[in-house]
């Protein structure tokens, strides 16, 4: 995970105006600035005149659509070249259509890279991705953005995949439940608890949904609308942390004036004060990339198992 380069990042733009270094591209790194370009567009045109990338990584934020972010625009993601295959461009999330966009690109780069072991973890892996995705589509008023890169290392291949946006946070969510969570550290825990989501239960489930292009309402007034729609379950940040313990990976997640890592096997999260804070979530993941054409039976039963916990 790059995590910590990205914190060193965001606590240089806050200081100064010195150029801006990157030497590398992480998609952490990639969303963190792509989010933080569609908030301001003050901070925006700052970290555009201030950025120094290597010749290989401007190569990289061109591919990945990071440069037209940067210049003020965005390009929709289509699945040509190595995309969906080692990689998938920074994509924005602000809409269904945009999350099932996004959805559909970064599930064909699992498939490519976990297809080895029967399909199985790259549906469980899509299913909470999928999720995240709606949640930021839900919470973060269009601000958010995913990207996700598979890198060739000695010891082995992984996949990092990141997703940020410049929502509400944590906090502000949880506390719509919990008024007595006080602190993002605080919001971060409940969250990785099993069973917990911020997720409302209240409303119509039998309202009918109105074409986002809708022009009047066809229906009468006793039957209830809504514009708009996502997918959001309200899985929590639980099931991650059973695909990440159950692959051996690791996980960051950011909110507010708190961070949180986490490794597989270790006995819990580590948490530590994040200054600069971040305005809403960022979620940095890296899971190792099995090289064995099919899983063992002891591997086999264990993703049996987190299917049957994850509901599939």
């Amino acid at each position: 995970m790059d995590y910590d380069a990205a914190v060193q990042f965001l606590r240089s733009i806050s200081v100064d105006d010195r150029p801006l270094r990157i030497q590398w591209l992480s998609p952490v790194m990639t969303a963190l600035l792509a989010a933080l370009s569609a908030r301001d567009p003050e901070v925006r045109r700052n970290i555009a005149t201030r950025l120094l990338l290597a010749d290989n990584q401007q190569s990289y934020a061109n591919n990945c659509g990071l440069t037209a972010i940067l210049e003020g625009g965005y390009e929709s993601p289509t699945a040509t070249g190595l995309q969906g295959r080692t990689y998938s461009r920074v994509t924005r999330l602000s809409s269904v259509h945009e999350v099932d966009a996004c959805n559909a690109i970064i599930n064909e780069l699992f498939h490519e890279v976990f297809g080895g072991l029967d399909g199985l973890f790259a549906r469980m892996l899509a299913k909470v991705v999928g999720e995240l995705h709606d949640n930021v589509a839900s919470h973060a008023s269009g601000m958010g953005f995913s990207s996700a890169q598979r890198y060739r290392r000695q010891e082995g291949d992984v996949i990092q995949f990141a997703i940020a946006d410049c929502g509400v946070g944590m906090l502000r969510n949880v506390r719509r439940k919990l008024p007595e969570i006080e602190t993002d550290e605080e919001a971060i825990a409940w969250c990785l608890e099993r069973g917990h989501t911020t997720a409302g239960s209240d409303g119509d489930g039998w309202a009918q949904r109105l074409p986002d292009d809708s022009l009047f309402n066809p229906y009468p007034p006793t039957v209830q609308t809504r514009t708009g729609e996502n997918h959001h379950q309200g899985l929590g940040l639980w099931h991650l942390r059973e695909i990440v313990q159950t692959a051996g990976g690791g996980f960051w997640v950011a909110s507010g004036q708190a961070q949180c890592r986490y490794l597989a096997h270790s006995e819990s999260p580590a948490y530590d004060p994040l200054s600069p804070g971040w305005t809403g979530v960022a979620i940095d993941v890296e899971l190792p990339i099995p090289r064995a054409a099919a899983p063992t039976p002891a591997q086999r039963a264990g993703l049996e198992r987190l299917a049957e916990r994850l509901g599939l």
